[in-house]
C-alpha cells in the first residue's frame, strides 16, 4: 500500500507491504530422541513479514528541482519454525536522509539498528549458560552509512557497523571455556552500486 507517491500528492509519502513467503524444499534439523539429538530433515519453511517507510519532513530544493526529504524506516520477520531456523525474529528500523547537502541533492546518509533473535543459540553453538553468566541468546547491529552518487547511475556507498553479541556470543570453537564469547566489534564496509 502506497500513499502520497503521486505527482499531484501534497502529504507526506509513506509505503507498506505485508507479506508471507514458503519454501517447499527439505532443511536439515536436530530433533531430540530418546534423550539424544538425532539429524533429520524437515519440509517446507515460511515465514511473515511487514515493512514500511514513512516521510517525516519534505522541503523542495528549487535549485535541483527535486524533493529532499527525510524519513524513517523498519520491518519485522518472523520465520516461526525454530527446528529449522537459525535466526526466527529479525527487525531493523532507522532513519535516512535524502538530498542531505543542497550541493548534494542525490546522496543519502542513513542511520540503523538490525536486531536477531537466535534459536537456542547457547546450546547450538555448545555454549553452556550459566545462572551467573548467561549467555545472550540475540545479536545487534548498529550501522552508519553514506550514499555518495558519483554520477546517474553509479553509487559510492562506504558503511561503519558496530556489532553487538556477535551470534549470541556464542563460543568458537565450541571447545573453549564458557566464558570465551565472541566479543563486540566494529566493521566497515562498502558498496559500489551501478544502475544500468
Amino acid at each position: 500500500m502506497r500513499w502520497n507517491y503521486g505527482q499531484q500528492d501534497t502529504g507526506l509519502a509513506r509505503n507498506l507491504k505485508i507479506g508471507g513467503y514458503y519454501n517447499g524444499g527439505t532443511f536439515p534439523t536436530t530433533a531430540t530422541v530418546s534423550g539424544s539429538q538425532t539429524l533429520r530433515n524437515a519440509h517446507g519453511l515460511y515465514g511473515l513479514y511487514i515493512l514500511g517507510d514513512q516521510q517525516v519532513w519534505r522541503w523542495r530544493d528549487e535549485g535541483h528541482g527535486r524533493d529532499r526529504y527525510m524519513g524513517i524506516f523498519g520491518a519485522f520477520t518472523a520465520a516461526p519454525q525454530q527446528r529449522i531456523n537459525t535466526v526466527p525474529y529479525f527487525a531493523d528500523a532507522g532513519v535516512a536522509a535524502y538530498g542531505p547537502f543542497r550541493s548534494r541533492a542525490r546522496d543519502f546518509a542513513a542511520l540503523g539498528i538490525v536486531y536477531g533473535s537466535y534459536n537456542n543459540a547457547p546450546q547450538q553453538a555448545g555454549v553452556r549458560a550459566t545462572p551467573l553468566i548467561p549467555a545472550p541468546n540475540n545479536e545487534e547491529t548498529l550501522e552508519a552509512t553514506y550514499g555518495y552518487t558519483i554520477k546517474r547511475g553509479l553509487l559510492l556507498q562506504p558503511s561503519l557497523q558496530y556489532i553487538i553479541h556477535p551470534k549470541g556470543n556464542a563460543s568458537i570453537p565450541s571447545t573453549l571455556p564458557p566464558n570465551s564469547r565472541v566479543p563486540n566489534a566494529f566493521a566497515q564496509g562498502m558498496n559500489i552500486v551501478a544502475n544500468f
